[in-house]
């Protein structure tokens, strides 16, 4: 048998391998980038702060009644306005946030809602999603302040609010390896936070939520 013909048989063969390496390895990038991709903006909060409602004035075009929602409502509503993201409502109920946890990931922009009256409970939210490997630094937070009826269209005492429960997680939670923020400052969550942070206001009841469609936008 002709020596060379081996040789140039080994070759080819060496050749396919790493030709097929490397699409396996191009594969896997594709796969993965695809996997991971920021296509949701999500409506997250505690209960009652305004999520459901907010999510069916956009589906439906009206300001439905109170609602609470105990599952995820999804769909492509803002399609007319320039969003081409799916918005995703999330629950609010504590034992129900692992579902919104598993969607983070994939957030292009969220809308925390939140008030002076749970700023402690949003606050340990916030903080437990700062500190998740899975928030991509390119996705970027709305602090939203809803029903201005009741509190107004200034959200500086909500802003402070959340900077001091934060502040006060960081004591207990730093000894864990959990911590944002720089060491020896006073956490400000719009200078701090690991992704990019805004404050604003709406007003679901009245439909006022330009605010809001101006950050999605």
């Amino acid at each position: 048998m002709d020596i060379s013909l081996i040789g140039n048989s080994e070759t080819l063969v060496a050749i396919l391998i790493v030709t097929l390496v490397t699409l396996l390895f191009l594969y896997r990038i594709v796969y993965i980038k695809s996997k991971t991709r920021l296509d949701l903006v999500l409506l997250l909060g505690p209960c009652g702060t305004g999520k459901t409602s907010l999510f069916y004035l956009w589906k439906n075009r009206k300001v439905p009644d109170t609602v609470t929602s105990q599952v995820i409502s999804r769909g492509f509503v803002l399609k007319e306005k320039g969003v081409d993201e799916e918005v995703v409502d999330c629950p609010g109920h504590a034992r129900l946030r692992n579902v919104a946890y598993e969607l983070i990931p994939r957030a292009k922009k969220i809308v925390y809602f939140a008030d002076p009256s749970n700023a402690k409970e949003a606050a340990e939210h916030l903080f437990q999603m700062f500190v998740l490997p899975k928030l991509s630094p390119k996705t970027e937070i709305m602090i939203c302040q809803n029903k201005t009826d009741m509190y107004g269209t200034d959200v500086t005492d909500l802003v402070n609010q959340l900077n001091k429960e934060i502040q006060i997680l960081q004591k207990t939670k730093s000894e864990d390896g959990e911590y944002v923020g720089v060491e020896g400052e006073n956490f400000n969550i719009l200078e701090h936070a690991p992704v990019q942070v805004i404050a604003g206001h709406a007003c679901v009841k009245s439909a006022s939520v330009d605010q809001i469609e101006k950050f999605l936008r």
